[in-house]
């Protein structure tokens, strides 16, 4: 493990790839591990240099399909629901989110949780007052959120619906009957491995998309 920090140890190191998991922060990094031709693997970023593979792990293809099925369900008002962390995942989303309604021309709304939950009754009042009648929930607390909503005056999903994306195990969304778009970014090692056993047989940069899959619950229409 390298420090994004220390691109001086790119040099020193003896290293046949460097693999970044989220964005890369600094991009000195970047160009340490470019200028010396060492294959570079990332997570949702392209990178245009040879001896590059860029993963796209499906989160922005994810919300963009979560809100296609409730624009088509119905919802007029659909509100995004996210962890305030800075995640690139999250940051992807919102990005995604905010494209797709101005694209249509529709109000944005984007609702930040706390990292343990703890408003999340609070915060999906609000966006129940304000008149949302559709969410799309990043947060890694969309079971909490979906309680909630079940406890509230009104009826999913007649009245409001809720879609959630799920990265890693969605076990519990399938129980609780959660529509939810699942990606998995745990894939990547994988793929990244494979894709690394074929690269010295071409310097362009190479592009993987890891699968993604809707499941239809009892949260939407």
């Amino acid at each position: 493990v390298i420090a994004d920090s220390r691109p001086d140890l790119v040099g020193s190191a003896p290293v046949d790839a460097v693999y970044f998991p989220d964005s890369p922060r600094d991009h000195a990094m970047l160009r340490a591990v470019t200028a010396r031709g060492i294959p570079l693997v990332t997570n949702d970023v392209y990178v245009d240099a040879e001896q590059s593979i860029s993963i796209r792990t499906g989160y922005d293809d994810a919300v963009r399909a979560s809100l296609d099925l409730l624009e088509q369900t119905g919802a007029k008002r659909i509100a995004l629901l996210r962890d305030e962390s800075q995640h690139p995942r999250d940051t992807i989303g919102e990005t995604a989110y905010r494209t797709w309604s101005a694209v249509r021309g529709r109000d944005e709304t984007v609702a930040v949780l706390d990292g343990e939950g703890h408003d999340v009754p609070r915060t999906v009042r609000a966006l129940l007052d304000s008149g949302v009648d559709g969410i799309v929930s990043l947060s890694d607390s969309a079971p909490a959120v979906y309680l909630q909503l079940e406890a509230s005056a009104l009826v999913l999903p007649r009245d409001v619906q809720l879609i959630a994306v799920c990265a890693g195990d969605c076990a519990l969304f399938a129980r609780l009957g959660i529509s939810r778009v699942c990606v998995h970014p745990e894939d990547a090692p994988a793929h990244m491995f494979a894709a690394l056993a074929t690269l010295a047989a071409s310097a362009d940069p190479q592009v993987i998309d890891l699968p993604w899959h809707l499941t239809r619950g009892t949260t939407t229409r």
